[in-house]
């Protein structure tokens, strides 16, 4: 007699006394089917048995749980979903192998590992991870209030050091992985789960294997399961970003305040996140390449705090750019406003004119053109605390311009200054924008991630440096082509001249930091007021 298992990842057809792992599958003889809605559930049960029942004989259909009985309610009014139960294992294959084309059913595919006939999953609660919460609480090692980041991977050791008052963010690769090992393993910690980061770069050719969008729709919908009250925080990485995977994600989206989603394309807009996301308070969207318009014509009351990073250009002559004025016209509220978005002179105006509670602000210009119009705009902006500019295009003779900018922003008495030059004519405009992620700064001021102190986050090739001053702080960076390549032994003498002049207005400066990439030398100079 011949077995089918699978494991909620791939599966196997094999005969009863071949060698198996138990412990990772399980013998399958329950489908789960999709099937046309043409009339009630229990009609279609009927219509589901019948066709199944060519292929061996069914011992239950029954309808999924949580169906809604209400048609209209239904968030798929046209589809009825059953599990079909086969006496024989074997037969079961044979009908998941026969119907996973051309078939009269819309899908059909094992049925997860916990609704496999013969297998119990424990109904695991916060209490199965925490052995005596009032201990731990009151023993002065446990802190009252934790925040602990982990790896899906590390919890097995760690069952016993979860207090009610620890909150959790917790990172999941999607590298091959069984799902009833997830969901047992994530559940339990509902209650004290604040943040999840997921990692969807995982793409699985084996022909036995889950699709790509499948897997990932399974590991959703167990994770939407296993958030609770606690929970407000999401960051999701991976190759594209869809309107299907926002529908998979609806019940964590709602719960959110913070999200951020790093993506190689998109086929969304803000507008749409504005649906999912209404609570949302902190948004940041990376990607290299956008197939619908950044943003549209909508009011998002709790939004104060935007990142928006890729390849586009918001001038006041394209429809993106008119779409994201109107966008900032109605949410005078924010408060941060970071876009590696090449804007104009317009745009900026508009910026300065309707978002009087800025903050922060971050922005691109291809050249220093106007650059001086841009500072004195900003410097109407009362509440204005920090200015990151890049300047995509410094051709030879505007390094000087560095000076000009740190005297007016000093003059504007901002906390921090940052200002990024591509002093590399010859470089194409993608490599430009790689070279602005690659040295983003993030400023990091008496917060409790670094310990109350003042810490300027460089990326993972400069690492964090502490700055001992409480004072204004201007952070020049100026990537340019390698002088030992090309020959031009002037231009690290100038790059440096050019930064020194700059301590007149900022006299506490640090050690410059010069990071070699390749064909191109970054210089990173740091002065405090």
């Amino acid at each position: 007699m011949k077995l089918f298992i699978w494991d909620d990842y791939e599966w196997r057809l094999i005969e009863d006394s071949d060698e198996y792992d138990k412990k990772k599958f399980s013998i399958v003889r329950t489908l789960f089917v999709q099937w046309p809605k043409e009339n009630g559930s229990e009609a279609c049960n009927d219509d589901i048995r019948k066709y199944f029942e060519l292929y061996g004989n069914v011992e239950l259909v029954e309808t999924v749980n949580g169906q809604s009985v209400d048609e209209s309610a239904s968030i798929t009014p046209n589809i009825h979903e059953a599990y079909v139960t086969y006496v024989r294992s074997s037969d079961a294959f044979m009908a998941f192998s026969k119907n996973r084309v051309n078939s009269n059913a819309i899908k059909v595919l094992p049925a997860d590992t916990w609704h496999q006939a013969g297998f119990e999953l424990k109904d695991f609660g916060a209490s199965t991870f925490v052995s005596d919460t009032t201990h731990h609480c009151n023993d002065p090692k446990w802190p009252k209030h934790e925040v602990r980041a982990i790896d899906l991977d590390e919890l097995s050791n760690l069952s016993d050091h979860f207090c009610e008052h620890t909150e959790l963010t917790l990172r999941i690769p999607f590298e091959k992985r069984n799902l009833k090992i997830i969901r047992k393993t994530v559940r339990p910690l509902k209650l004290q789960l604040r943040k999840l980061t997921l990692d969807f770069d995982f793409i699985e050719k084996d022909i036995n294997c889950l699709s790509f969008d499948e897997y990932i729709k399974r590991v959703v919908e167990i994770l939407c399961s296993s958030v609770g009250d606690k929970f407000c925080s999401l960051s999701i990485n991976g190759p594209a970003l869809t309107t299907e995977m926002l529908d998979n994600f609806t019940p964590m989206l709602r719960r959110l305040t913070e999200l951020s989603a790093t993506f190689q394309s998109t086929k969304v807009s803000i507008y749409d996140l504005r649906d999912y996301c209404p609570s949302l308070e902190d948004l940041l969207i990376f990607a290299k390449s956008w197939e619908r318009s950044v943003t549209d014509i909508r009011h998002w009351p709790s939004l104060t705090v935007l990142a928006i990073l890729g390849e586009m250009k918001f001038q006041q002559n394209s429809e993106d750019g008119r779409r994201f004025g109107r966008f900032i016209e109605l949410n005078p509220q924010i408060e941060t406003l970071e876009i590696t978005v090449v804007i104009d002179i317009h745009m900026c105006k508009l910026i300065t004119e309707k978002l009087p509670k800025l903050k922060i602000f971050t922005f691109v210009r291809e050249t220093y053109t106007d650059i001086d119009l841009v500072l004195d705009m900003l410097g109407h902006l009362k509440q204005l605390e920090m200015i990151k500019m890049s300047i995509l295009n410094v051709k030879k003779g505007e390094l000087w311009a560095m000076v000009k900018c740190a005297e007016k922003l000093r003059k504007m008495e901002l906390k921090t200054g940052v200002l990024f030059q591509n002093y590399d004519p010859d470089s194409v405009i993608a490599e430009q924008y790689d070279r602005l992620i690659t040295h983003a700064v993030k400023l990091h001021d008496d917060c409790e991630c670094h310990e109350s102190k003042r810490v300027v986050e460089f990326s993972d090739t400069v690492g964090d440096i502490t700055i001992p001053h409480d004072g204004p702080m201007f952070i020049a960076i100026v990537n340019s082509v390698n002088f030992n390549e090309t020959g031009d032994e002037e231009l690290f003498g100038k790059i440096f001249h050019t930064a020194q002049a700059t301590e007149q207005f900022y006299p506490n400066s640090f050690q410059p930091i010069i990071a070699e990439c390749d064909d191109t030398f970054t210089y990173i100079f740091i002065n405090c007021a």
